[in-house]
């Protein structure tokens, strides 16, 4: 049977996008009927978020949690050894890094290709180590995956890699954010972290890209020109330069509606989502965009940006208004907000869609990949 080795030892204490595709695609992987003998590589304290039985021990080889540092040595100097003695015919990197040595065959996941497209929004040394195993996947990887056929156009776009080296495999979407959640646990949801009654939501990794700023400035004067009982909630834990931008909105006399209850457990988001009036994400760029997804599958109407990936699966599902335009934002809110037979409909619509996506479709490109590659069909 042919051995892959997976290496989830990048998934971080509290995973978010390409931390949840690195969860469901393992747990899918090792569930499948499939010919391959999958070994994952991950740190042991990490193993209940696969939610997997104790008999998948036996397909972990669990490695001591130093650090970064620590990981990103270990990835060069003992990963080929670890292909080398459980004989791996496949080394698939989940998080774009990989080792440079070895002759192991190496398909890499790229999530995004936003180090390239809008590099100030990263700080320098991401700015420089993700570009760099990007275009050494390029030179080195026999097979290249990514999230979104707009990152396989950026991939295409900033590096000179060969299209039949590149395989779209879309993000999947969980089954518990379509089952509705009873209203017990969404009372008690909504006292763990303090929820308002009615709110406006996003969720994600709070960083410059998001364009969080944005999304307040734009409620605060939407509840400045059309006051109304609804809150805004911002869910995510603060990523890099994300506290920064708080201090200039405190004065403001509607500051106070504007609620961070921090990261928000997998387990609790779908009652996040569907106790929401409206989801806001106004993101410049995603490889993805997951939370939009998650939305969608809860039934909850959706405004994001017409730009990188989410017009691929919102389409006529959501509104999608220009990137950093407060004001167009603003009329997209003004408008939903006052139409509920319009949200019910794009509600539906977007659930309808979100049901598209799978981990396991994910999970059955990903074996189709890994095929060509051992084929000879993936160089």
């Amino acid at each position: 049977m042919t051995t892959i080795l997976l290496d989830a030892t990048s998934l971080p204490k509290n995973p978010v996008g390409a931390g949840i595709y690195i969860i469901n695609l393992v747990r899918e992987l090792l569930r499948m009927n499939s010919d391959f003998d999958f070994k994952v590589l991950a740190h042991e304290d990490d193993f209940p978020l696969f939610r997997l039985g104790d008999d998948s021990h036996s397909q972990f080889i669990f490695l001591p949690d130093r650090g970064r540092g620590w990981r990103i040595l270990a990835e060069q100097l003992y990963y080929p050894r670890l292909c080398q003695r459980f004989n791996a015919e496949i080394y698939h990197g989940l998080h774009y890094s990989f080792p440079l040595m070895g002759s192991t065959p190496k398909v890499i996941t790229i999530h995004d290709l936003s180090f390239f497209v809008l590099p100030k929004k990263h700080n320098f040394l991401k700015r420089l180590y993700f570009p760099f195993f990007i275009r050494k996947a390029n030179k080195l990887a026999r097979h290249i995956l990514v999230v979104s056929e707009n990152t396989r156009q950026d991939l295409l776009k900033y590096t000179d890699t060969d299209p039949e080296k590149i395989t779209v495999t879309p993000l999947g979407v969980d089954q518990i954010y379509f089952d509705p959640v009873s209203p017990e646990n969404k009372d008690a949801i909504r006292e763990k972290y303090g929820l308002p009654p009615i709110y406006i939501l996003f969720v994600g990794l709070i960083e410059p890209r998001k364009n969080v700023p944005l999304l307040i400035d734009t409620y605060l004067k939407l509840m400045e020109s059309d006051p109304s009982d609804v809150d805004l909630v911002i869910a995510g834990r603060w990523g890099w330069q994300s506290r920064e931008f708080l201090n200039q909105y405190e004065p403001h006399p509607y500051f106070s509606r504007v609620h961070f209850p921090g990261y928000i457990e997998n387990a609790d988001l779908p009652a996040l989502y569907q106790m929401a009036s409206l989801f806001v994400y106004p993101s410049s760029y995603e490889g993805f965009g997951l939370p939009v997804l998650e939305a969608m599958a809860s039934g909850l109407t959706v405004i994001t940006t017409k730009v990188s990936s989410m017009p691929e699966f919102v389409g006529t599902a959501g509104m999608m208004v220009e990137p950093n335009n407060s004001e167009l934002l603003k009329a997209a809110m003004k408008t939903l907000l006052a139409d509920k037979p319009e949200r019910d409909r794009l509600g539906a619509l977007a659930k309808l869609i979100a049901q598209e996506y799978t981990w396991k479709k994910t999970a059955e490109k990903t074996i189709s990949a890994y095929k060509k590659v051992l084929s000879g069909r993936g160089d």
